[in-house]
Parts: C-alpha cells; sequence; structure tokens
C-alpha cells in the first residue's frame, strides 16, 4: 500500500477508534470487514441489498476508472 493511502486509512482507523471508543482500531480488521461485505450472500445475517448492491457498484467503478 503507497505511503499516503497508508496514511490515510490510519487517519480513519483513529477517527473509528474514537467513535467506538476504544484505544485502536487495527487497519487488518477494516480490510477484513470490508473484503466480508464486499463478498457477502443474500442469505446472510445482516445482508442489505441495496448498500451491497452501491458498495459493489462504487468498487466496480473505481476499477474501470483505474484500467
Amino acid at each position: 500500500m503507497p505511503p499516503p493511502l497508508h496514511r490515510r486509512l490510519k487517519a480513519w482507523t483513529s477517527w473509528a477508534a474514537g467513535q467506538l471508543d476504544v484505544a485502536d482500531v487495527p487497519a487488518a480488521e477494516v480490510v477484513r470487514i470490508l473484503v466480508e461485505t464486499l463478498s457477502k450472500g443474500g442469505d446472510e445475517p445482516g445482508f442489505d441489498p441495496e448498500f451491497h448492491g452501491a458498495l459493489q457498484r462504487t468498487v466496480l467503478a473505481e476499477l474501470r476508472q483505474r484500467q
């Protein structure tokens, strides 16, 4: 991960820690959650088809733009 992107991730995890009132939010855990969310199926608990579709469209649009 390029250093500027890593700094942005660390800034976000620091913000999330403040929101959750914890000392630290591990960046690896955030990445795991993002992957789990992207790959979640419709029969899994917590699946929100509207959110899932929007997230997938956003990721695909970014991938297309970066090609």
